[in-house]
């Protein structure tokens, strides 16, 4: 499992860059791009996509899209930018 949800709390992480220039092209036009943070909200059953919030905005991202975004976990409750 890519990222490792305990009791429901969310994951947060910081997007540092992206492995495939094709994906960070479509998500760069829809404003995710490195120094956004990521919060998982949900993981789908059986290897889905993942439901994450960026900036308040809502996006179901696949595993594989995901595992090609460069990230590291931050803290919770560092103030939003």
């Amino acid at each position: 499992m890519l990222f490792k949800l305990y009791n429901h709390l969310l994951s947060v992480f910081q997007i540092t860059g992206f492995k495939d220039p094709v994906l960070a092209a479509r998500l760069i036009t829809i404003g995710i791009y490195p120094g956004k943070r990521i919060k998982i909200i949900r993981k789908a059953l059986f290897g889905g996509a993942y439901y994450i919030d960026i900036n308040g905005s809502h996006y179901a991202i696949r595993e594989k899209e995901m595992e090609l975004i460069t990230k590291v976990e931050i803290e919770e409750g560092i103030d939003e930018q």
